[in-house]
């Protein structure tokens, strides 16, 4: 892993996602119809939440490998908080909290630039 890390110039809480294949192009679709659902979902959320002010440039969407329907959600709240996710669509249709933590900025995700 670290020679991994070192060679794409990744930070060590850089999200790695591992497949067993690629999704064709209707579950990407579906993928795509899910996000924008779970966005959704998430924005009328916060809107009820008078304790969160998020920046959505600063918001991560990840669909959960291998688990259809579960979506991974971070994004800071202040400068030193970090709140992690799960959305969950549940078998009405309807996308659900099902797990929130939140954390210290320092443990939270990140994303390296890799430099030339």
């Amino acid at each position: 892993m670290e020679t991994l890390l070192f060679q794409f110039g990744l930070n060590r809480t850089t999200p790695v996602i591992i497949a067993d294949q690629m999704p064709n192009s209707s579950a990407l679709n579906q993928i795509e119809s899910d996000k924008q659902a779970v966005l959704t979902r998430i924005n009328r959320w916060l809107q009820g939440q008078s304790q969160y002010q998020v920046d959505w440039a600063k918001v991560s969407v990840y669909a959960y490998p291998g688990e259809k329907g579960l979506y991974y959600v971070s994004f800071p709240v202040q400068q030193d908080l970090w709140v992690e996710q799960y959305w969950q669509e549940a078998v009405s249709g309807q996308w659900q909290l099902v797990y929130e933590n939140t954390q210290a900025a320092h443990h939270a995700p990140t994303l390296s630039q890799k430099t030339p």
